[in-house]
């Protein structure tokens, strides 16, 4: 039995979280003994871990005062030592020094004395930079973004060293993975895609889930959109789309489920939503541990993403027979087929789209009746994993 240890950054809502967990779950239990680090616990989705019985490592106060959130912390002694590490952090940056890297090599010291077989980091940037300093028989790093758009420097920064201990680059999508190529080309050979696996058991039973909130109504046609409140989703461009389809005469209710506010983009929504008179038809709800019921009860599914490396709600909306809507973000067009399950198209054509569905009852039908006949198969995907943990 191989003992595994997979790094996450915290147990926020998010496609890292999300994916890591569905994979976790999946893992045959006979051939590996698996571990999880989050670089601080902060979050509300360790309850779900925690109910999977995924056995998590405890909290490291020291990584999780330089990568958790002040505000968040409620024990008086930990909010003291975050302040005392953030103090010593200004002090050596003020000198040139890579604080960062310090405090996580002294804490990948007690980690390697765990003999793992593999460490994976789930994502690219601190759980990256962790396993790369944790001795093991093998070194494994996901990457989960668009490389020339998130981190277009990345070649002439220091974090292409991190990438350099890594015996395989995996990227969840082809579209990533020759992205990353092309950003970085020296790990080329080591660099391959595996698209996310899906707890497809666990997705159609919490769909059948009661919907908890009051505020969502299916009566009239229903959108949904799911995602971190982060300018990268365009959440606050939904009221603009929202406008026009009022504007045309479609009758429609178009929820958000989302937390967060990175860069102001949960305000922007809120905000635009009141200013476009559009209140009576676009509702944000907030986030949602279990989002499933939501996708199952709604007709379609909208992504305004600017990027998505393996789109996690675009999966999960097809699992459940839902027809998806996207932008044209790199990955897009390797899920969504044009007129079969969905449509992809740039920003300013998505009402238009919306609006022919919405009026054509024909063609919702159509794109309805591919969607029924998908099916998910994990079995690939698995078969990749295990040979990258061999």
């Amino acid at each position: 039995m191989k003992k595994i240890l997979f790094i996450l950054p915290e147990f926020k809502f998010g496609g890292t979280v999300y994916s890591t967990l569905n994979m976790v779950s999946l893992l045959d239990k006979d051939m590996y003994d698996v571990y999880v680090l989050p670089m601080t616990h902060q979050g509300p989705m360790k309850e779900e871990y925690e109910n999977m019985g995924i056995k998590l490592l405890p909290e490291n106060l020291l990584l999780a005062s330089i990568y958790g959130n002040v505000k968040e912390e409620k024990r008086p002694f930990a909010r003291l030592f975050y302040y005392g590490i953030k103090a010593f952090r200004r002090v050596y940056m003020h000198f040139g020094k890579d604080f960062e890297m310090i405090v996580v090599r002294i804490a990948s010291q007690k980690y390697s004395k765990m003999r793992f077989d593999v460490v994976a980091s789930c994502q690219e940037g601190a759980p990256t930079k962790m396993a790369s300093v944790i001795k093991a028989k093998k070194n494994i790093a996901w990457f989960r973004c668009e490389a020339t758009k998130y981190f277009p420097n990345l070649p002439t920064t220091s974090h292409n060293e991190y990438y350099k201990p890594f015996d395989k680059i995996v990227c969840v999508s082809q579209c990533t993975c020759d992205d990353f190529k092309l950003c970085l080309p020296q790990f080329a050979d080591k660099t391959i895609a595996i698209h996310n696996a899906q707890n497809l058991e666990d997705i159609y039973s919490k769909a059948n889930e009661i919907v908890d909130d009051p505020r969502f109504d299916t009566t009239r046609f229903t959108l949904i959109s799911l995602g971190r409140m982060n300018p990268s989703k365009r959440m606050a461009e939904i009221p603009n789309v929202a406008k026009k389809l009022k504007n045309a005469g479609c009758s429609f209710d178009w929820y958000i489920l989302g937390d967060g506010n990175v860069g102001g983009e949960q305000e922007r929504c809120v905000n635009n939503i009141e200013s476009l008179e559009v209140s009576d038809c676009v509702h944000y709800l907030g986030g949602k541990v279990n989002p499933y019921p939501y996708i199952k009860k709604s007709d379609l599914l909208v992504s305004l993403s600017l990027v998505e490396a393996c789109p996690r709600v675009v999966n999960e909306a097809l699992i459940l027979k839902k027809p998806c809507i996207c932008t044209d973000f790199a990955s897009a067009h390797e899920f969504v087929f044009d007129g079969k399950n969905g449509y992809v198209d740039k920003l300013d054509k998505i009402p238009s789209i919306l609006k022919n569905i919405m009026q054509n009852d024909s063609e919702y039908q159509k794109l309805k009746y591919y969607c029924d006949g998908i099916t998910f198969d994990n079995q690939p995907i698995l078969k990749s994993l295990n040979e990258i943990f061999s």
